[in-house]
Protein backbone atom coordinates (compact mmCIF):
# COMPACT_ATOMS: atom_id res chain seq x y z
CA UNK A 1 0.00 0.00 0.00
CA UNK A 2 1.05 3.69 -1.14
CA UNK A 3 0.23 7.26 0.61
CA UNK A 4 0.58 10.39 -0.65
CA UNK A 5 0.03 12.65 2.58
CA UNK A 6 -0.36 16.76 3.00
CA UNK A 7 -0.05 19.15 5.39
CA UNK A 8 -1.23 22.42 3.99
CA UNK A 9 0.64 25.70 5.21
CA UNK A 10 -1.65 29.48 6.34
CA UNK A 11 1.32 31.30 6.82
CA UNK A 12 3.10 30.51 3.50
CA UNK A 13 0.09 28.94 1.24
CA UNK A 14 2.77 25.96 0.41
CA UNK A 15 2.29 22.35 1.39
CA UNK A 16 4.68 19.56 3.27
CA UNK A 17 4.04 16.70 1.82
CA UNK A 18 4.99 12.76 1.92
CA UNK A 19 5.15 9.31 0.43
CA UNK A 20 5.21 6.20 1.83
CA UNK A 21 4.50 2.63 1.35
CA UNK A 22 4.00 -0.67 3.48
CA UNK A 23 5.21 -3.55 1.78
CA UNK A 24 4.16 -7.39 2.00
CA UNK A 25 6.08 -7.45 5.61
CA UNK A 26 4.13 -4.24 6.97
CA UNK A 27 7.49 -2.51 6.60
CA UNK A 28 6.89 1.69 6.35
CA UNK A 29 9.46 3.28 3.72
CA UNK A 30 9.51 6.60 3.45
CA UNK A 31 10.06 6.82 -0.52
CA UNK A 32 9.60 10.78 -0.48
CA UNK A 33 8.76 14.10 1.80
CA UNK A 34 9.35 17.29 1.29
CA UNK A 35 7.57 21.28 0.49
CA UNK A 36 5.74 22.33 -2.21
CA UNK A 37 6.24 26.23 -2.04
CA UNK A 38 3.99 28.76 -3.72
CA UNK A 39 6.75 30.28 -5.84
CA UNK A 40 4.41 33.76 -7.35
CA UNK A 41 3.67 36.66 -5.43
CA UNK A 42 0.19 37.68 -5.19
CA UNK A 43 -2.76 36.64 -3.14
CA UNK A 44 -2.80 34.23 -0.89
CA UNK A 45 -5.48 32.22 -3.30
CA UNK A 46 -2.59 32.54 -6.29
CA UNK A 47 -0.36 30.89 -3.56
CA UNK A 48 -2.34 28.05 -3.06
CA UNK A 49 -3.13 27.27 -7.00
CA UNK A 50 0.43 27.30 -7.20
CA UNK A 51 1.62 25.31 -4.65
CA UNK A 52 -0.94 22.71 -5.69
CA UNK A 53 0.56 22.70 -9.60
CA UNK A 54 3.66 22.53 -7.75
CA UNK A 55 2.43 19.06 -6.17
CA UNK A 56 0.46 17.79 -9.60
CA UNK A 57 3.40 18.45 -11.63
CA UNK A 58 5.54 16.21 -9.27
CA UNK A 59 3.12 13.51 -8.51
CA UNK A 60 1.24 13.36 -11.92
CA UNK A 61 2.78 10.56 -13.55
CA UNK A 62 3.03 8.78 -9.93
CA UNK A 63 -0.87 8.03 -9.53
CA UNK A 64 -0.37 4.67 -8.17
CA UNK A 65 -1.20 5.51 -4.84
CA UNK A 66 -4.14 3.79 -3.06
CA UNK A 67 -5.21 6.80 -0.74
CA UNK A 68 -4.60 10.92 -0.67
CA UNK A 69 -4.38 12.15 2.85
CA UNK A 70 -5.24 15.13 3.74
CA UNK A 71 -4.36 17.69 7.08
CA UNK A 72 -7.84 19.17 8.18
CA UNK A 73 -7.82 21.86 10.52
CA UNK A 74 -10.41 21.91 13.60
CA UNK A 75 -11.98 24.88 15.43
CA UNK A 76 -10.70 25.10 18.90
CA UNK A 77 -12.61 27.22 21.49
CA UNK A 78 -10.67 29.58 23.97
CA UNK A 79 -8.23 32.63 22.66
CA UNK A 80 -6.10 30.75 20.24
CA UNK A 81 -9.72 29.36 18.77
CA UNK A 82 -11.03 33.14 18.79
CA UNK A 83 -7.70 34.71 17.26
CA UNK A 84 -7.64 31.90 14.32
CA UNK A 85 -11.13 32.78 13.38
CA UNK A 86 -10.71 36.68 13.66
CA UNK A 87 -7.34 36.79 11.66
CA UNK A 88 -8.72 34.53 9.36
CA UNK A 89 -6.29 31.72 9.99
CA UNK A 90 -8.61 29.04 9.43
CA UNK A 91 -10.38 30.61 6.66
CA UNK A 92 -7.42 30.59 4.95
CA UNK A 93 -6.75 26.63 5.98
CA UNK A 94 -10.19 25.40 4.84
CA UNK A 95 -10.18 27.01 1.73
CA UNK A 96 -6.62 25.33 0.82
CA UNK A 97 -8.08 22.13 2.22
CA UNK A 98 -10.73 22.03 -0.32
CA UNK A 99 -8.96 23.11 -2.93
CA UNK A 100 -6.80 20.11 -2.12
CA UNK A 101 -9.28 17.67 -1.96
CA UNK A 102 -10.85 18.73 -5.13
CA UNK A 103 -7.07 18.57 -7.30
CA UNK A 104 -7.26 14.78 -5.47
CA UNK A 105 -10.35 13.40 -6.17
CA UNK A 106 -9.84 15.03 -10.34
CA UNK A 107 -6.53 13.47 -10.67
CA UNK A 108 -6.14 11.98 -14.22
CA UNK A 109 -4.18 9.85 -16.03
CA UNK A 110 -3.28 9.72 -20.14
CA UNK A 111 -2.86 6.38 -21.95
CA UNK A 112 -2.56 6.70 -25.68
CA UNK A 113 -6.04 6.92 -26.07
CA UNK A 114 -7.72 8.82 -23.32
CA UNK A 115 -7.75 10.65 -20.19
CA UNK A 116 -9.03 8.56 -17.35
CA UNK A 117 -10.29 10.36 -13.77
CA UNK A 118 -8.16 7.44 -11.40
CA UNK A 119 -11.08 8.52 -8.59
CA UNK A 120 -8.04 7.66 -5.16
CA UNK A 121 -9.65 7.35 -2.31
CA UNK A 122 -8.86 10.86 -0.63
CA UNK A 123 -9.58 11.33 3.33
CA UNK A 124 -9.64 14.51 5.26
CA UNK A 125 -7.73 13.59 9.02
CA UNK A 126 -8.00 16.28 11.47
CA UNK A 127 -4.97 17.06 14.13
CA UNK A 128 -6.82 15.31 17.08
CA UNK A 129 -7.61 11.97 14.92
CA UNK A 130 -4.00 11.58 14.17
CA UNK A 131 -1.87 12.42 16.93
CA UNK A 132 -3.82 13.76 19.56
CA UNK A 133 -2.19 16.24 22.26
CA UNK A 134 1.57 14.93 20.71
CA UNK A 135 3.44 18.06 20.42
CA UNK A 136 4.91 18.98 17.03
CA UNK A 137 8.71 18.86 18.24
CA UNK A 138 7.54 15.09 19.54
CA UNK A 139 6.35 14.00 15.71
CA UNK A 140 9.52 15.31 14.21
CA UNK A 141 11.72 13.51 17.21
CA UNK A 142 9.72 10.19 16.25
CA UNK A 143 10.08 10.57 12.29
CA UNK A 144 13.73 11.59 12.32
CA UNK A 145 14.53 8.70 14.14
CA UNK A 146 12.72 6.10 12.61
CA UNK A 147 14.17 6.44 8.64
CA UNK A 148 17.25 8.45 9.91
CA UNK A 149 16.18 11.92 8.21
CA UNK A 150 16.46 15.07 8.99
CA UNK A 151 13.13 16.92 8.79
CA UNK A 152 13.27 20.85 8.08
CA UNK A 153 9.78 22.10 8.96
CA UNK A 154 7.10 20.70 10.75
CA UNK A 155 5.06 20.20 7.85
CA UNK A 156 6.81 17.54 6.32
CA UNK A 157 7.53 15.55 10.06
CA UNK A 158 3.32 16.41 10.01
CA UNK A 159 2.89 14.72 6.80
CA UNK A 160 4.69 11.53 7.61
CA UNK A 161 2.80 11.80 10.92
CA UNK A 162 -0.20 11.68 8.89
CA UNK A 163 0.81 8.80 6.78
CA UNK A 164 1.73 6.68 9.90
CA UNK A 165 -1.29 6.73 11.45
CA UNK A 166 -3.58 6.01 8.07
CA UNK A 167 -1.03 2.95 8.18
CA UNK A 168 -1.19 2.22 11.92
CA UNK A 169 2.10 2.68 12.69
CA UNK A 170 2.28 5.78 14.54
CA UNK A 171 2.36 4.87 17.98
CA UNK A 172 -0.16 6.72 21.00
CA UNK A 173 2.02 7.41 24.14
CA UNK A 174 1.30 7.58 27.90
CA UNK A 175 1.03 10.54 29.60
CA UNK A 176 4.70 9.54 31.16
CA UNK A 177 6.37 8.67 27.59
CA UNK A 178 4.88 12.16 26.41
CA UNK A 179 6.44 14.14 29.40
CA UNK A 180 10.18 11.98 29.03
CA UNK A 181 10.05 13.13 25.20
CA UNK A 182 9.49 16.86 25.96
CA UNK A 183 11.32 17.12 29.47
CA UNK A 184 8.24 17.29 31.33
CA UNK A 185 7.81 15.96 34.47
CA UNK A 186 4.69 14.16 35.31
CA UNK A 187 3.14 15.45 38.42
CA UNK A 188 1.06 12.93 39.49
CA UNK A 189 3.97 10.72 39.98
CA UNK A 190 5.50 13.17 42.61
CA UNK A 191 4.98 12.61 46.04
CA UNK A 192 2.79 15.50 47.35
CA UNK A 193 4.57 17.87 49.93
CA UNK A 194 2.84 19.42 52.43
CA UNK A 195 3.26 23.06 52.82
CA UNK A 196 5.04 24.27 55.39
CA UNK A 197 2.43 25.52 57.17
CA UNK A 198 0.07 22.77 56.94
CA UNK A 199 3.62 20.61 58.34
CA UNK A 200 4.35 23.11 61.33
CA UNK A 201 0.81 22.57 62.50
CA UNK A 202 1.18 18.96 62.50
CA UNK A 203 4.11 19.02 64.29
CA UNK A 204 2.16 21.08 66.94
CA UNK A 205 3.31 24.47 65.62
CA UNK A 206 1.38 27.48 65.44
Amino acid sequence: MQVLSIDPSYATGGLGYALLTMDDDLKIILDEYGIANADVAGTFEDKVMAAIRNLDMKFFCESTYDAILIEMPETWGGFKGSMSAKTGTIQKLYFFVGALYYWAKNITQTDSFSLNKLEIPTHLITPSQWKGQIPKQVIKGRVEREFGVKIKTDHESDAIGVGLYWLGKLKKETLNERNKETGKQDRSAVPHKPSTTLQSRRDGGN
